[in-house]
C-alpha cells in the first residue's frame, strides 16, 4: 500500500489529521511559553547583575567569575529567544495543491488527511527535539543565575 492509498475508515484519517494539528499547535504553545520564561530569566539576570555586577568585578577572582556566570546565563536565555531554523508548523500549500488536489487523478479527502497526518508526525518529532534542546538551555541558564546569585553573596561576604 502506498502512502496515498487510504484503505481505512475516512473518519479515522480525519481524526488522525486533527490530532496531528492539535499536537503541532500544542508544540507552538510550548515554544511560546518557553520563550516567555526565557524573557523572565533574562530580565532577572539583568536586574540582579545590574545591582551586584559592578561591585563583583572590583572584587577578587571569585567575583569576576560570578560576573562571567551572569553573562553566560544571559546568553543562554537569549539563545532560547532566537528564531528556530526550520520550525515545522505548517504544510506547504503549493505542494498540497499540486500533489493532491490537482494531481491526476486528484486525491480523495481521506487520502489527504492520511498523508498530512503521517507527515505531521515527522514534523512533531523534529520540533520536539528542538524543544528539548531549548528546555535544557533555559534550565541551564536559570541554574546559572541561581548559582551566580549565591556566589555573588559569597563574594560580597568575603569582601
Amino acid at each position: 500500500m502506498s502512502l496515498n492509498e487510504a484503505r481505512g475508515d475516512p473518519a479515522g484519517y480525519e481524526l488522525a489529521y486533527q490530532e496531528g494539528v492539535r499536537a503541532i499547535e500544542a508544540q507552538s504553545a510550548s515554544l511560546n511559553g518557553l520563550r516567555t520564561r526565557a524573557g523572565i530569566v533574562l530580565s532577572a539576570t539583568a536586574i540582579v547583575a545590574g545591582f551586584l555586577g559592578p561591585g563583583l568585578v572590583r572584587l577578587d577572582l571569585l567575583g569576576q567569575i560570578d560576573a562571567v556566570l551572569f553573562v553566560i546565563a544571559a546568553v543562554g536565555a537569549i539563545g532560547v529567544l532566537l528564531p528556530i531554523k526550520n520550525w515545522r508548523g505548517s504544510t506547504n500549500t503549493q505542494d498540497l495543491i499540486s500533489a493532491y488536489i490537482e494531481a491526476d487523478p486528484p486525491a480523495a479527502l481521506p487520502e489527504i488527511h492520511r498523508s498530512l497526518a503521517y507527515y505531521m508526525q515527522n514534523d512533531w518529532g523534529w520540533n520536539e527535539d528542538k524543544l528539548e534542546q531549548l528546555n535544557g538551555l533555559l534550565a541551564a541558564s536559570a541554574g546559572l543565575v541561581a548559582g551566580a546569585i549565591v556566589l555573588a553573596f559569597v563574594a560580597i561576604a568575603r569582601g
